[in-house]
């Protein structure tokens, strides 16, 4: 709907309530508390919006979060958000507060303070224009017919001038000799050297075939060239630049060899690109960049009142890449992830995101010029950026969430289009499992038993008061499995995965959150050895001894010393499992189930009972509870004597469990192969 015109100068439409309001008062009045201050009720989302009688409650009603249920809400005005006890924020921010109004659920016990970020960034956020100081707010105007490449130019050369962390990662070695790129003043492919300036272009490819002949021996036609290409052509040319990268035009489809070399060094083009254009909108590669070409923008939602005009600020970036078939596709992750600065093409404006920072054409300014500012332009080019997670572990562990959410055209791809990722986190890393932290002294024999107690995502990590966005739920139940991956690695199974963070003020917290720390003996003892040269050699030798940033993925198998637990198990349903452990039954879950492998599916407390074995990862005493202690149990299946399946964890990190039982438990110690 186009709010714009459908309320602009129709504001004596209104209702009882909203006729009262006087938002000149209501944003000059004075200081607001910090749990904001109720302006109006606009009751539950309506069957027919169009049809609502009253044009601001509409206007109000079509900015709000995309809430899963229909809940009744308000307008709430702000001038700032409260901060936890411990968060300093606030004392950032020099200049004046700017007021401005969210629209949220209504509830008697909601604390409307840091713990509704989420959901106050979800929607849009309302400030007041007033028509005699139109700059008198940190919001803009924003222009629906073309970009602003002038504040882009501007945005581009302070982060170059700026911020240090948005320069090259000299750590990163490439062993990429030469780089093709579209030069966009000639309209012609050019072999040039990846040191040369060029900007890169992210987006979902069609589904027509190839038209044209790639690599420097062929010309370069943009007339044939899809609308998306060619409008990313003329935003290069728009910010005086020369050379831009598109993979279907810079890498030789017909050269294998050449091929293979660009695609192992993706992340090294993107990392070195001055910045990456991303076409949000749209679902193919002739949808266009909103506002560069025939593509228009839809116009900004505003509301004209007596004494100045209401504008929305329009969804933040992080809302509005996740309700984007571009966020769905598993290649596009990386290419945006790692790039030093990204181009964000929505229906809406352009986003402007680095590794400091976010400006967009709404709201040119960086986090730290305001409440308002931090609240919209907190995002960076980090995982957090692609969904609003708030409970988890950073660095690797989002990243694998947000990336493990997305399709593929070919599913083997799975690892490739992560590595990029995976070579720059702080673990040593073997089949997508981190190991142990570079830095630190841990035995990694620990720390890869650690690396095991990936799950799939649980409903109870979600949030359920957000709609979800548009993208296909990846943890659907049966699972699918991935073929030629290791079942101990989460890259076997397609779903979300999910690392319990379980908070930094445990030592397990702080270790997924990349600090180094030292944790007590694992009683348990597992050991493991890795192929390396189709040799079985101990993966604390591989580390040690070998290069340590890339141990070699010849082989999925992996030889495992351990204690096994044999327990009774029993089956509820059709697709789920019972364990009996220390007096009761705990429910199972396996990561996926194969058809053969499904109980009976007769009713409760008819169950047949019968043997399942697992094996002991951790056992250890770091609770504040005495004689508590955490033991981690993953769920085998055996296919022969000698050679077993990962079924999934029986036991979480949070779960603790009396020492003195735990020592009562029989098991057998074993050499097996993990497959």
């Amino acid at each position: 709907m186009d709010i714009s015109k459908a309320l602009d100068g129709a504001s004596q439409n209104l209702c009882h309530g909203c006729r009262d309001l006087d938002f000149k008062q209501i944003f000059t009045s004075k200081e607001t508390p910090e749990t904001g201050i109720k302006v109006a009720n606009i009751g539950k989302w309506p069957k027919e919006l169009d049809k609502l009688s009253c044009n601001l409650c509409r206007f109000f009603h079509e900015l709000g979060p995309n809430y899963s249920k229909k809940y009744s809400q308000h307008v709430r005005l702000f001038d700032h958000i409260k901060t936890p006890p411990l968060d300093n924020s606030a004392a950032l921010f020099v200049t004046p507060r700017r007021r401005f109004l969210s629209i949220l659920r209504e509830n008697a016990k909601l604390n409307y303070n840091h713990e509704i970020k989420d959901e106050i960034k979800q929607g849009s956020i309302v400030g007041y224009i007033p028509y005699d100081n139109p700059n008198g707010h940190e919001l803009r105007r924003v222009n629906a017919d073309v970009v602003d490449y002038e504040l882009i130019r501007g945005q581009l050369q302070h982060c170059f001038d700026r911020h240090p962390v948005c320069r090259p990662n000299k750590n990163i070695t490439s062993t990429l000799p030469y780089i093709f790129l579209i030069d966009c003043v000639q309209g012609q492919v050019v072999k040039r050297t990846p040191e040369d300036q060029y900007m890169a272009l992210s987006y979902v490819w069609g589904s027509q075939e190839l038209d044209f002949e790639s690599g420097a021996s062929y010309p370069f036609s943009l007339d044939k060239a899809p609308l998306t290409v060619r409008d990313a052509v003329k935003v290069v040319l728009s910010l005086r630049r020369k050379y831009l990268w598109v993979d279907r035009y810079c890498i030789d489809q017909k050269n294998a060899s050449e091929k293979e070399m660009m695609l192992q060094n993706m992340d090294i083009i993107y990392e070195n690109s001055e910045a990456t254009v991303v076409a949000l909108y749209g679902q193919d590669d002739q949808s266009g960049l909103p506002g560069v070409s025939s593509t228009v923008r839809t116009p900004q939602p505003c509301f004209n009142t007596g004494g100045g005009r209401l504008v929305s600020s329009f969804p933040t970036i992080t809302s509005m890449i996740a309700h984007t078939k571009w966020s769905t596709r598993g290649w596009t992750y990386q290419e945006a992830r790692l790039s030093r600065r990204c181009l964000f093409f929505s229906e809406y404006q352009v986003y402007f995101v680095c590794q400091q920072s976010t400006w967009s054409e709404a709201v040119p300014f960086d986090r730290f010029s305001s409440p308002l500012t931090e609240l919209l332009n907190s995002s960076v080019l980090d995982g957090a950026l692609f969904g609003l997670e708030s409970s988890i572990a950073r660095g690797v562990f989002i990243d694998r969430l947000e990336y493990s959410k997305r399709k593929f055209t070919y599913e083997t791809d799975i690892l490739n289009a992560f590595k990029g990722i995976l070579r720059r986190s702080s673990f040593i890393i073997f089949w997508g499992v981190p190991i142990t932290l570079k830095s630190s002294i841990m035995d990694p024999n620990v720390g890869f038993a650690l690396g095991f107690l990936w799950i799939k995502r649980p409903n109870w990590t979600k949030s359920p008061h957000i709609q979800p966005s548009d993208r296909t739920p990846r943890d659907r139940t049966p699972s699918i499995r991935r073929h030629g991956f290791p079942t101990w690695s989460w890259a076997s199974i397609v779903a979300d995965i999910y690392q319990e963070n379980y908070g930094t003020q445990s030592k397990y917290g702080q270790y997924i959150n990349g600090v180094a720390v030292e944790f007590p003996q694992n009683e348990a003892q597992v050991q493991f050895w890795i192929y390396v040269n189709h040799s079985l050699i101990s993966l604390r030798d591989a580390i040690t001894t070998g290069n340590s940033m890339a141990l070699p993925e010849s082989s999925p198998q992996l030889l495992v010393e351990g204690d096994l637990i044999s327990l009774r198990r029993r089956y509820q349903g059709t697709k789920h499992e019972c364990y009996y452990l220390f007096g009761t039954w705990r429910y199972f879950q396996p990561d996926i189930f194969d058809d053969e492998q499904d109980g009976p599916g007769l009713p409760y407390g008819d169950e047949p009972e019968d043997e399942g074995q697992a094996l002991v990862l951790i056992q250890w005493n770091v609770s504040r509870k005495y004689g508590m202690k955490r033991l981690l149990l993953m769920v085998v299946n055996w296919i022969d004597d000698d050679h077993a399946e990962r079924r999934g964890l029986l036991t979480q990190y949070r779960d603790e469990f009396r020492a003195d039982l735990i020592q009562q438990i029989p098991r057998i110690r074993k050499r097996f192969m993990l497959q």
